[in-house]
């Protein structure tokens, strides 16, 4: 499978127990799109398919189409 980074963080007043847990790759996307992120049908992409690059030439928002898109255009 594919293995996508996580950050971690403790956060007690909201979840005493555990941390919270978010795709990397999302909370770069959130800083650079804010709520877009959210809307029906969008998802993060990375235009390079390298999972560690989340700078914002490289993280775009689109449909998971585009993703399939891509990853035949990679493969051609």
């Amino acid at each position: 499978g594919v293995f996508y980074p996580r950050i971690s963080v403790n956060l007690p007043e909201i979840n005493p127990k555990n941390s919270i847990s978010i795709l990397a790759h999302q909370l770069a996307a959130y800083c650079f799109y804010k709520e877009k992120i959210f809307e029906k049908g969008i998802v993060v992409r990375h235009l390079n398919s390298d999972l560690l690059n989340l700078s914002k030439e490289n993280i775009v928002l689109g449909t998971q189409l585009d993703n399939i898109r891509d990853k035949n255009r990679k493969t051609i």
